[in-house]
C-alpha cells in the first residue's frame, strides 16, 4: 500500500508541477526559469515509473489503487503533452530541427546517463579497492606469517645450539 500512496504522491507533485509551469510559461523570459520546475517534473515521473515496477513484482495489491495509480499516471501524461505542447509553443524551433520540448527530455536523459554511468564507475571503483584493500591485507598476513615462522625457527635454532653446546661441555 505503501508503494501506492507514494506513487499517488509523485503524480500529485508532478500535476501542481505542470499546473504551475503552465501559469507561468507565458511571463517566462528562458527555459531556464522554469527549469527546476521541469525537473522536478521528470523526477515525478522517473518516481511514477519505478513505483510502477515495483507493483508489478507484487502479487497481492489492491486492485482499486493499482487502477487507481495507472489512471494517474494517465492523467499526468496528458498534462505532460498539454506542457509539451506549451513549451514548444511559447519556444518555438524552425521545421525540421528538434523541438524545444525534444532538447528538453534529450537533455534530461544525457544528465540520467551521466549519473548512472558516474554511479556505475564510483561502484567499480569502490570495488577495485576493495579488492586492493583485501590484497594488501592478505600480503601483511603472509609476511607476518614468514617472519612469525622465520623467527620461530632462529630462536629453535639457538636454542639447539644452547642445548648442543651444554651437551659437549
Amino acid at each position: 500500500m505503501e508503494a501506492i500512496s507514494s506513487a499517488l504522491a509523485a503524480v500529485t507533485i508532478a500535476s501542481n508541477t505542470i499546473s504551475w509551469v503552465k501559469q507561468r510559461i507565458s511571463d517566462a523570459e528562458s527555459i531556464s526559469e522554469i527549469g527546476s520546475a521541469v525537473s522536478t517534473l521528470f523526477a515525478c515521473k522517473d518516481k511514477l515509473q519505478e513505483e510502477r515496477n515495483k507493483q508489478a513484482g507484487v502479487g497481492d495489491i489492491n486492485i482499486r489503487s493499482s487502477i487507481d495509480v495507472i489512471l494517474e499516471q494517465k492523467r499526468l501524461n496528458e498534462q505532460l503533452y498539454e506542457l509539451e505542447v506549451a513549451i514548444n509553443n511559447r519556444w518555438p524551433k524552425p521545421y525540421g530541427e528538434r523541438s524545444t520540448w525534444g532538447e528538453i527530455v534529450d537533455h534530461y536523459q544525457a544528465q540520467k546517463k551521466a549519473r548512472r554511468e558516474e554511479e556505475k564507475r564510483r561502484q567499480q571503483e569502490e570495488k577495485r579497492r576493495q579488492i586492493q584493500l583485501e590484497e594488501n591485507i592478505k600480503a601483511a598476513l603472509i609476511v607476518a606469517i614468514t617472519i612469525a615462522v622465520g623467527g620461530g625457527l632462529i630462536i629453535f635454532l639457538f636454542a639447539s645450539i644452547a642445548n648442543a653446546v651444554k651437551v659437549i661441555q
